[in-house]
């Protein structure tokens, strides 16, 4: 009974594990896209910082303007966000490009990543299965031949 209950409650705890992995990676998924759109407005505004220097970035609002300068500048938002002055600069002037080393997977290569370890996770977990049943196995054919040993030894 006590093994039956160890075992729902692990099963339980992958469940929630595999739950919370999802979850995980549809916000990863959600801060890509809002990336991608962030750095896809069609206006342009110049961010001026006094340790950084100014850039021309994709504008749609200035807090937008300010999270696309911080990422191209590698830095965390909250260092420049209160230091950090956004002007209305020439719309022909070109923006910097965002930079791509910090690329996340897609939605679906995220899906296929999750879809494969599962499967993975599902495989191992049936051979050591099939394994814990061939030992079941084993130690119950040896029971049997010692019993069977202990019989014939009292037997008249």
């Amino acid at each position: 009974m006590d093994e039956r209950a160890e075992k729902a409650r692990e099963a339980a705890a992958r469940r929630l594990e595999e739950e919370d992995k999802l979850n995980h990676l549809r916000h990863l998924a959600a801060e890509e896209r809002a990336r991608e759109r962030r750095w896809s407005y069609p206006g342009k505004s110049c961010v001026e910082h006094p340790k950084y220097g100014s850039i021309i970035v994709p504008h749609g609002s200035n807090l937008s303007a300010i999270e696309n300068a911080a990422e191209y500048w590698g830095c965390e938002l909250s260092e420049i966000i209160s230091t950090a002055r956004v002007w209305a600069c020439d719309q022909s002037l070109p923006a910097v490009k965002r930079p791509e080393g910090r690329r996340a997977e897609s939605w679906s290569e995220m899906l296929a990543r999750l879809e494969r370890e599962q499967k993975e996770k599902k495989l191992a977990e049936a051979a050591a299965n099939a394994a814990r049943r061939e030992e079941k196995k084993r130690t119950e054919e040896a029971r049997r031949e010692y019993e069977e040993s202990q019989c014939s030894l009292f037997a008249p």
